[in-house]
């Protein structure tokens, strides 16, 4: 209901909004000349003015990281293209977040993302063109080691409410596609996120410790997972103390990526998000819960429903034993200094098919010392070289 009252709102506000092109601010548009001062200047004057749209008619614009202002539409154009600089230079260097204490590539700061925006309200990105953070650059420093700081994301609001993606083309991210961080009420619609399927933790969409998220009608294309909801890393998450909570994603088709994920950075707690009629095509997995004995945290009343795969690799997971660079840093304990285990429970999934499933069927390993609890399993067909298996595992199937 918040959400589209919000929509309501927002219809009235594009109806009176100034136009604010940044051709008419100088810049090019040719794809070769920088026009990130022109589209700083076209900002700057929508901002002043309290708000409008920044327009990007046909062209490509090749641009450093910018930011995004309160009352602002980011319209890109059909034949429209953002396009991210190859310079790393003009990509500036920002704290970690608070929740994760550090960067995810590597300890310390990280790089801001393509399109950036901190403590707005009523922020909109749509228009029928493309943003392309050219990340090719940033995936090869990945793999050869060679990075200074973790990579940006491409689209990435930090306490941002009211937040619309709409009718965009999103792709060559050169981390996480589309970050919603500490966020209230956003809508992401009509979208196509286009990544290349090796290209190293390209996800979709990570809600992290957001509220009162919809995601629908999409297409997604990624080196990493389509989904995942996240809320902080280890201590750090539980400290801030902010879940991840009422999320919706329905109505997806997904060609490449790994799964419609929860975690593994899920140690603010994760509750209420469902996962409905999506189609899943030539990915690693449907569904994949991550933790480890490290994270903390809770991940309870999630739902997989209706979920069509083909040609994946596995079929529904949890893994709880999860690894990744960063599992030794302030790990989650508990009064006496032990390790602070991870919760699931409240677990769904139902009416999920699946045909030509490469691996296991299904892998449900949770910790002994925290067993998943409550899980039900109802009217799941999946037809899989292996069946499924589980540890620490308790609910019912049907």
């Amino acid at each position: 209901v918040e959400i589209f009252l919000f929509i309501a709102i927002l219809v009235q506000f594009q109806v009176n909004a100034q136009i604010f092109n940044v051709k008419d601010y100088g810049a090019v548009g040719n794809g070769k000349t920088d026009d990130t001062l022109a589209i700083n200047a076209t900002l700057a004057a929508c901002n002043a003015t309290g708000g409008g749209i920044v327009l990007f008619p046909e062209g490509d614009y090749l641009t450093a990281p910018f930011n995004l202002s309160s009352n602002m539409i980011l319209r890109v154009l059909p034949f429209a293209t953002i396009l991210g600089s190859q310079n790393i230079s003009a990509w500036p260097v920002i704290p970690a977040l608070p929740s994760y204490g550090s960067g995810r590539d590597m300890p310390g700061p990280r790089y801001t993302s393509l399109v950036h925006g901190q403590n707005v309200t009523n922020v909109t990105i749509d228009g029928g063109g493309t943003i392309n953070g050219q990340g090719e650059i940033w995936w090869t420093l990945f793999k050869e080691n060679k990075l200074n700081h973790t990579r940006g994301s491409l689209v990435e609001l930090i306490y941002c409410e009211d937040l619309v993606i709409f009718n965009v083309t999103l792709t060559n991210s050169p981390f996480w596609t589309v970050h919603p961080t500490y966020c209230d009420r956003v809508h992401i619609k009509g979208v196509e996120i286009i990544n290349p399927p090796d290209s190293p933790n390209t996800d979709g969409v990570d809600p992290d410790s957001s509220w009162n998220v919809l995601v629908e009608d999409s297409l997604i294309s990624v080196g990493d997972d389509m989904i995942s909801v996240k809320s902080g890393l280890n201590q750090y998450g539980i400290d801030f103390g902010r879940p991840s909570v009422n999320i919706t994603v329905r109505n997806l088709t997904c060609l490449a990526g790994h799964s419609l994920a929860i975690g593994s950075e899920m140690s603010g707690g994760v509750n209420n998000v469902t996962f409905e009629d999506i189609t899943i095509s030539n990915c690693k997995s449907g569904s994949n819960l991550k933790s480890n004995y490290q994270r903390g945290g809770y991940v309870t009343n999630i739902r997989y429903s209706n979920i069509s795969l083909f040609n994946t690799s596995s079929g529904l997971n949890i893994n709880t034993t999860y690894a990744s660079a960063s599992d030794n840093e302030y790990p989650a304990l508990d009064s006496l200094g032990g390790n602070l285990y991870p919760v699931f429970e409240n677990l769904v999934w139902e009416s999920i098919t699946g045909n030509h499933i490469n691996g296991i069927a299904g892998n449900m390993s949770c910790l002994p010392e925290s067993p998943c609890k409550k899980m039900v399993m109802d009217n799941i067909d999946i037809s899989s070289h292996k069946g499924f298996f589980c540890e620490n595992a308790y609910g019912v199937s049907n």
